[in-house]
């Protein structure tokens, strides 16, 4: 929940510090970004989805809850170019073990059992290659799978959004590899994309700026001093947190109180647990050091990026509270101050003496 100047600013203040440089995607799309790596991302546009897509799968995904707007700007209820009916224009099929208020609204529910999305998607990729299947895969009948697959094969524009039923259930970066391989396959019928249903404010923003920075989205080690690592399980922040292995903890527009387990909060409450934020929210509560912050999109300007990608330009609408800095001027002025510093102490000497570690902070 900050824009990407900020973003950029902390990850100076990381890389200067030796630091761990971790994001939400850690507990949500992380295995998505590894399925990406493997497997590339066809993905397109929200505005290609409303202007295109007569067939949307929403797999995994409750958009009627998490992403209210969704159905009524870009994939169901809006008219597009080419989709000029709006919801009569397409067919929305629902791939989900319960059913959501999205269920109710699809056209087709398949409710697939618990921890089997592989097995589902495995079964359309064998379907659509022209080869047989069980009478009865993941919970779903053969004969429902064979007229899901038959819809999406006729379609003009078959566009498929996953959300975390994909990345935390079994299978996890596997799930997403092969929706990926699924939208390939069909392009060979037809034209299909797929897309990670992203949550929160600019929560692609990171991805983005830290990989033109270090080479990496998440999980980003840079202790080495002389490179950037990346090991999700060794360096995502839940992990070392639970090892005992992070000695100073830096919230910034997010919420680990809220998000965290609960014994990950207890393990990085034993050593300064800061945040920065403009609001007062679960983390600020148990902090020892809240910095509140100026609110990007109305008191500062900056770039922030969708959830398919696209950076958008915010202004500022009015201005904030006298003396509060903004994310990107507070970790400037932190990134000054650390320099300040390491020309007569080196920095990595601040891990050894929490204390200091702080009063930089609250310099």
């Amino acid at each position: 929940s900050t824009n990407c100047e900020g973003m950029s600013a902390v990850g100076r203040v990381a890389e200067k510090g030796g630091a761990v440089l971790d994001n939400c995607a850690s507990i949500c799309h992380g295995p998505s970004f590894l399925a990406i790596f493997d497997n590339g991302y066809p993905s397109c546009t929200l505005g290609e989805a409303k202007n295109r897509a007569d067939v949307v799968v929403f797999w995994g995904c409750n958009p009627m809850h998490a992403h209210p707007r969704h159905t009524s700007r870009y994939s169901i209820f809006q008219r597009g170019f080419f989709t000029t009916k709006g919801q009569m224009s397409r067919t929305v099929i629902s791939v989900d073990p319960r059913e959501t208020d999205t269920a109710k609204l699809a056209d087709h529910h398949l409710m697939v059992k618990q921890g089997h999305d592989y097995d589902l998607f495995d079964a359309f990729r064998t379907v659509i290659r022209g080869h047989d299947i069980p009478d009865e895969v993941a919970g779903i009948k053969k004969e429902e799978i064979i007229k899901a697959v038959k819809i999406m094969k006729n379609a003009r524009f078959v566009m498929i959004f996953f959300g975390m039923g994909c990345t935390h259930t079994d299978g996890r970066n596997h799930n997403v590899d092969i929706a990926i391989s699924l939208t390939r396959d069909l392009n060979a019928y037809t034209k299909a994309s797929i897309m990670a249903m992203r949550g929160h404010y600019n929560i692609a923003g990171p991805g983005q700026v830290w990989s033109w920075q270090f080479g990496f989205p998440y999980c980003i080690d840079l202790s080495k001093g002389t490179h950037a690592h990346m090991n999700p399980g060794e360096t995502s922040s839940i992990d070392l947190a639970m090892r005992g292995e992070v000695d100073c903890f830096v919230n910034v527009g997010t919420d680990a109180g809220a998000h965290f387990p609960v014994n990950a909060v207890k393990q990085l409450k034993k050593h300064p647990f800061i945040t920065v934020d403009p609001n007062i929210c679960m983390a600020s509560e148990i902090s020892d050091l809240h910095i509140p912050v100026r609110v990007v999109g109305v008191e500062e300007p900056g770039v922030v990026y969708r959830m398919d990608n696209v950076p958008i330009q915010f202004k500022k609408v009015v201005d904030g509270p006298e003396g509060v800095l903004s994310d990107e001027e507070l970790f400037d002025k932190i990134y000054e101050r650390m320099c300040e510093i390491t020309e007569t102490e080196p920095i990595w000497l601040l891990a050894k003496g929490h204390t200091k570690a702080l009063n930089v902070a609250e310099q």
